[in-house]
């Protein structure tokens, strides 16, 4: 009976263990981002599922965002909401428009099918709700994809910031929205020694839809980068 009795406390114990080390086996690092982005995986593991980019409060897991070519799996459930210390703040509209004609354009039909077939991911950057302000979280988060574009691996690669929302709130506030959360990743960024002329920036508001996803799942909100050359 005693040998039954600490079997079962075992079992309990590494289900308890389990989860937590899967969660830090699924946080972003610049392991997995030279691993997307250059093809240098030697010891880098992929969680089976994804857990997408929050637009408020922070956010556990990475994800590997696919094209939607080949995009099937769903993103796994978000965790619950918490409040963050305001930590950088989100440039003025008239700053953001100002760089609109340089940081949107470019992208014809040849153009646009080409960054949809790159590598990307969802960067797991956390925003304020309804506000372009990063979270402190987002702000950690953010600090690993610059050390990882700071690389040897990746400092001659150009990459495209975007900005995604849900469908709540109308089209152009989410497509403000959305460009503007992408735009002030590119400015911290810039900040932590990326040059600017790396960084593409483009909103999409709720138009690019999580796979499997409705246009209205909060899920929608994230930030991806994408290769460009």
């Amino acid at each position: 009976m005693r040998i039954a009795i600490l079997s079962s406390a075992a079992v309990f114990c590494v289900a308890l263990v389990t989860p937590a080390a899967a969660q830090s086996q699924a946080e972003p690092s610049v392991e997995r981002y030279l691993c997307t982005f250059a093809g240098k995986c030697d010891g880098v593991s992929q969680p089976e599922e994804a857990t997408p980019t929050r637009a408020a409060p922070a956010v556990k897991g990475f994800r590997l965002a696919r094209a939607k070519s080949d995009a099937t799996a769903s993103a796994a459930a978000r965790p619950a909401p918490r409040p963050a210390a305001r930590t950088y703040s989100a440039p003025s509209r008239n700053a953001v428009a100002a760089r609109g004609a340089r940081t949107r354009s470019g992208y014809g039909a040849a153009g646009s099918r080409a960054v949809a077939d790159a590598p990307r991911a969802d960067l797991m950057i956390g925003f304020e709700l309804n506000s372009a302000r990063l979270t402190s979280d987002g702000v950690a988060k953010g600090q690993i994809f610059a050390q990882s574009l700071l690389r040897p691996e990746l400092r001659d690669k150009r990459f495209l910031i975007e900005g995604h929302t849900d469908a709540r709130g109308g089209i152009p506030l989410n497509m403000d929205l959305s460009r503007r959360r992408a735009e002030v990743v590119a400015q911290f960024l810039e900040s932590q020694g990326v040059e600017r002329s790396r960084i593409e920036v483009r909103g999409f508001g709720p138009n690019e839809p999580l796979p499997g996803r409705n246009a209205y799942d909060p899920r929608n909100r994230r930030v991806e980068a994408r290769l460009i050359s």
